[in-house]
């Protein structure tokens, strides 16, 4: 994975524009997908896209998990099982 410094400098915004659109902008998620698709080829590109949201995912997890009401998911999760047992 040879990239140039244009090539960083686009994975670096595409990373800082998938954080943001992660925080609830609206239409800011799409951009980042051309940007990298111009600044490396298919599959890498599509890699490092891949990389960055789960970098993302873990990070939202690790901050979030003290705010998370455990007992209120595992309620949904046991009434999702039951209607996919008793449908209609």
């Amino acid at each position: 994975m040879d990239l140039d410094l244009f090539g960083w400098v686009v994975i670096s915004f595409c990373a800082v524009m998938v954080g943001t659109a992660k925080t609830g902008v609206p239409g800011l998620g799409i951009l980042p997908v051309p940007l990298m698709a111009l600044s490396s080829s298919t599959r890498q590109s599509t890699g490092i896209l891949l990389g960055i949201l789960i970098l993302a995912d873990l990070f939202a997890i690790v901050y979030h998990r003290r705010n998370a009401r455990w007992g209120h998911d595992s309620e949904q999760i046991s009434q999702n099982q039951n209607a996919k047992q008793y449908p209609g």
